[in-house]
């Protein structure tokens, strides 16, 4: 599972962060690089990976996560981890699903401008009211704090 940081996790870490509400488990480093995932929707499922000799290698390419030659990236409409170099019609070579240029989430990268962009795709999506994986967020109607301010239909009498 990736976070639109391009940020790698384990998907039995982000169920065990989002069912323990209090965070008394957790040190504040950890809490600070969590926080931004509240919800499923946060994170990606990434597909075409597999563990060999303790590396991470992407299925499609043969190619193992870390190589300097190697740029991994993901696409948010299907998950699947690709190298860098294969992308160019806006279609996954994997499935064929589309995607935009916006969809390309690099993974675990340390340049200051991927993380930028990075940073101003998931901005322009909160904008949209959008998820990092590109679905809608639900608008939460406030809920009223007193029985005066409730909506004369849901006063009950006692």
């Amino acid at each position: 599972m990736s976070d639109y940081k391009g940020h790698l996790f384990n998907k039995e870490a982000i169920l065990e962060w989002l069912l323990t509400p209090g965070r008394e488990d957790y040190t504040k480093a950890q809490i600070a690089k969590f926080s931004h995932i509240r919800r499923l929707d946060d994170v990606v499922e990434l597909h075409g990976v597999k563990e060999h000799a303790n590396t991470l290698k992407c299925e499609y390419g043969d190619v193992a996560l870390g190589e300097a030659s190697a740029k991994l990236v993901y696409l948010v409409p299907c998950g699947d981890v690709l190298p860098r170099q294969v992308l160019s019609d806006g279609r996954c070579p994997q499935c064929g699903a589309s995607y935009q240029e916006t969809d390309v989430i690099a993974i675990n990268s340390s340049s200051a401008k991927v993380i930028k962009s990075l940073k101003d795709r998931m901005t322009r999506l909160q904008q949209e009211m959008r998820h990092h994986n590109g679905k809608l967020r639900r608008k939460l109607k406030p809920k009223p704090e007193r029985m005066e301010e409730a909506p004369p239909n849901k006063i009950r009498k006692l």
